[in-house]
């Protein structure tokens, strides 16, 4: 008698498990379901946009670029910096003179289209100078923004960025 009781019991309680139905859901009193009463129509429906994947990353890429001052070959710019995936830079920009101390500093800033800007700094006649630089990277020629500069907050800008004229900086070359 007690394994025909089990066995009921154990047939109740797989039956019961089995219930594929959603649950009922209880409304409080004089609630009742909102129900669509039909679907919502297919042309209203926007597409989602799913944004194109990341560029694959590629590693830093490392430019270098130079150009002699004037008459004498000792006299060179040189710049060297290394572009990241996120468009940062990081490199030097150094000046050497025949009959002068040389200037030697570091940049440090972000590439935005051809245009990049960065924050030179550098030690010129022993007093430490920092300077904004606006640059356009054309090629194998890297152009400079000039024009009046003023100082702000120790930093000497363009007065005028807007008003400044292009003028051809450094050529670029086969990084050593």
């Amino acid at each position: 008698m007690f394994k025909h009781f089990l066995f009921v019991l154990l047939t109740v309680f797989v039956l019961a498990a089995c219930d594929d139905g959603p649950p009922k859901r209880v409304f409080p009193k004089g609630r009742v379901p909102i129900i669509a009463e039909k679907e919502f129509p297919k042309d209203k429906e926007t597409p989602i946009e799913i944004p194109p994947p990341p560029a694959p990353y590629t590693g830093p890429k490392k430019f270098c670029f130079e150009m002699e001052l004037g008459n004498y070959p000792n006299d060179m710019t040189r710049m060297q910096f290394i572009l990241d995936d996120n468009d940062s830079i990081r490199g030097r920009l150094d000046h050497s003179f025949t009959d002068r101390t040389p200037i030697h500093g570091t940049i440090e800033g972000v590439k935005e289209g051809k245009f990049i800007e960065v924050n030179y700094c550098y030690i010129d006649s022993g007093r430490k100078k920092s300077e904004l630089l606006i640059l356009k990277l054309e090629e194998d020629k890297l152009y400079k923004k000039t024009g009046p500069v003023i100082e702000e907050d120790g930093i000497l800008v363009l007065e005028e960025p807007l008003k400044a004229t292009l003028q051809l900086f450094l050529m670029k070359v086969d990084c050593k």
